[in-house]
């Protein structure tokens, strides 16, 4: 049986000292396997809190015992540093993902960037290509104005105070005294009749005027033989002319005394006259179906004769600031009168309007549009609606 030595203090120092050394380097072993995926069961290690700070045990016994101990502390510095080292790798993988990312976004926003130029470039292109290819139009704005409704029809001037002149006595007309054109006064000889019959000689028999004038017709010569219903002569008082005229059944029921009236004469060009109707007829002409009217001119001029030819303009309504339209802009459309418009981007709208009261130029619309808006007046014939135009003027 051996024999049992008893252990002293320094003895027991010494053993102990050996386990913990024992149980770092066995740490430190499964530690290292952990960490490059071999298999081993990893213990955890305090974090360094930099790689400047390392930790050490230091046991204060025998010389042998302090050069081990440094040993353990240089082999934890390393497991230190290793850690501070992988912290760093980690760091820097952060901020190269970062950087990617950023590079990333940087890339996709200069593509859509240029994806935008390119669709703006194509929009562009696409403006002007269809501006080229527009219907080119003519356009006026809608305006308040006063328009007058009128009828236009045909007439004749007339003198006022007409008389035709009869022999008293039938017989020959020996002499007459005037002729065609020439003026008259009132009781003036004009002609003298010879009623004698053979075995009869009877004095001449004077024709005298009844009114002052000028002498419009003169339809017998001397020498003819007339009785006592035959004209001698058609005076008539040339310093009072009026127009007659006669107006369509259809109009009929806008005519009364007191209207205004335009006339125009082909034998005066440029020059209007006015004129008013003072006389109108109680009864239609059955066979014409007219309604026979005079108009008396505000101003005689000696240029007008009997007998001229009339056109006549005649004012039945007059609207006070009203919208209107020049006539050429409506369109008549299986029943429907519509307008086209242009808008602030030069696209054609169709309206649909309702007309007033017109004249020989303009059109006032009721309803369908507003004062302002551009009213196409030429292209209007070939346009669809919302088709692009282009303005031209």
């Amino acid at each position: 049986m051996p024999k049992k030595y008893p252990l002293n203090n320094g003895g027991k120092i010494i053993l102990v000292f050996i386990g913990l050394f024992a149980a770092l380097i066995f740490a430190s072993v499964f530690s290292r396997k952990g960490t490059a995926g071999g298999g081993g069961i990893p213990l955890p290690l305090p974090a360094p809190a930099s790689a400047s700070k390392q930790k050490s045990i230091n046991i204060p016994i025998s010389p042998n015992s302090g050069r081990d101990s440094d040993k353990n502390g240089l082999n934890l510095s390393a497991g230190a540093n290793s850690g501070s080292a992988g912290n760093g790798n980690a760091n820097t993988q952060g901020r190269t993902s970062n950087s990617n990312q950023n590079g990333n976004n940087t890339a996709s926003n200069t593509a859509r960037s240029a994806q935008n130029k390119q669709k703006a470039s194509k929009n562009k292109s696409d403006a002007a290509q269809m501006l080229q290819t527009a219907t080119v139009v003519r356009v006026l704005p809608a305006t308040l104005d006063t328009i007058s409704n009128s009828i236009a029809v045909l007439g004749d001037v007339i003198v006022t105070k007409q008389v035709s002149l009869y022999p008293q006595i039938a017989g020959k007309i020996t002499s007459l005294t005037v002729r065609v054109g020439d003026i008259i006064e009132k009781n003036q000889i004009v002609a003298y009749i010879d009623p004698s019959r053979p075995g009869e000689v009877f004095s001449a028999s004077p024709v005298r005027s009844t009114i002052s004038g000028a002498v419009l017709q003169s339809p017998f010569s001397a020498g003819e033989m007339v009785t006592s219903q035959s004209t001698i002569y058609v005076i008539g008082d040339t310093t009072s002319l009026a127009i007659e005229s006669y107006i369509p059944e259809r109009f009929s029921s806008e005519i009364r005394k007191g209207l205004n009236a335009s006339i125009y004469f082909d034998s005066i060009d440029n020059e209007t006259f006015t004129g008013i109707i003072n006389e109108v007829s109680p009864v239609i002409d059955p066979a014409s179906r007219t309604l026979k009217i005079r108009l008396r001119l505000n101003k005689n001029d000696p240029r007008l004769r009997a007998g001229m030819f009339a056109t006549i303009s005649i004012v039945i309504k007059t609207h006070e600031n009203t919208l209107t339209v020049p006539r050429d802009a409506l369109i008549n459309t299986y029943g429907k009168w519509i307008v086209f418009i242009v808008d602030d981007n030069a696209i054609a709208r169709r309206r649909e309007v309702i007309p007033g009261i017109e004249n020989e130029n303009i059109v006032e619309i009721v309803s369908g549009i507003k004062a302002g808006e551009l009213i196409v007046i030429a292209g209007q014939n070939f346009l669809s609606n919302n088709e692009p135009v282009r303005i031209t003027n």
